[in-house]
């Protein structure tokens, strides 16, 4: 069945199950003999019913929100007291841990990744320009090495530059014999910006893989706007759930003797 959403202006109690239908006469039929779910969408600032058959958002001109879920629930309760109960408790609840679990990661997780990947792909793209435009070809001392595993090597690296500043790093050396590590491997930097500098293929050369810094840079760029993007969804679903008043609480609350804390 095809789950649809209407902005339900009549509605009819039936026997068994409420309908509601729209101003162009589109209609949605919910049964008491099945779950439903009661949601308040704080943006809308609206009731939002969902179940199986589709979305139903009320929106009653002349009749009031509390009035019509107080009927609703009490109809409900006495076909199905435990499916009845189980949604009210769900909306006085309003799934407080798992919204409380999606604010934190959103804010202390996802965002700050995204902060370090979008910082490092800027990083990416401004050094490149940077090397493009002067670079010098030096040689970079391996200070220590560390077997990953069977034909790599972890090695540490470092060049002082004729300014004094130091530069650091990291790379990866595949090998199967052990003593044909060089002592030393050639990169290319920027006098001006020494945090500018490049290792070039295979560690040997004197070129700089320019497709290899454009690939990464753009890497980090993607998951640095795909971790921002799911940030700041998360806490704009999250923070009005976790920190708004939902209205109707202590109604259905009192109809099921639920605790509102």
């Amino acid at each position: 069945m095809i789950r649809r959403e209407l902005k339900a202006k009549q509605f009819r109690f039936e026997d068994q199950g409420v309908s509601f239908q729209d101003a162009f006469s589109k209609e949605i039929t919910f049964s008491f003999l099945e779950p439903i779910k009661v949601n308040y969408l704080p943006y809308r600032k609206r009731i939002r019913l969902s179940a199986r058959s589709g979305y139903a958002v009320l929106d009653f001109p002349d009749r009031s929100e509390e009035s019509f879920l107080q009927e609703f629930f009490e109809r409900w309760k006495k076909i199905q007291p435990e499916l009845a109960k189980k949604s009210a408790f769900d909306y006085v609840d309003g799934q407080k841990g798992f919204v409380s679990v999606a604010f934190f990661l959103s804010l202390f997780f996802a965002l700050p990744l995204s902060v370090g990947f979008l910082a490092d792909s800027q990083n990416q793209f401004y050094c490149t320009e940077v090397l493009r435009q002067s670079a010098i070809l030096d040689e970079m001392q391996v200070t220590k090495y560390k077997k990953k595993r069977k034909g790599h090597y972890i090695l540490d690296l470092e060049l002082k530059t004729a300014s004094g500043v130091v530069i650091q790093g990291k790379d990866q050396l595949i090998t199967k014999d052990e003593t044909q590590i060089p002592k030393s491997v050639p990169v290319l930097y920027s006098p001006d910006k020494p945090e500018c500098w490049s290792l070039t293929p295979d560690l040997k050369g004197h070129e700089i893989n320019w497709a290899k810094r454009r690939y990464f840079g753009s890497f980090t760029l993607l998951f640095g706007g795909f971790f921002l993007y799911v940030a700041l969804y998360g806490l704009i679903w999250s923070s009005p759930r976790l920190f708004g008043k939902r209205p109707h609480r202590k109604t259905l609350s009192d109809l099921f003797s639920l605790s509102i804390e």
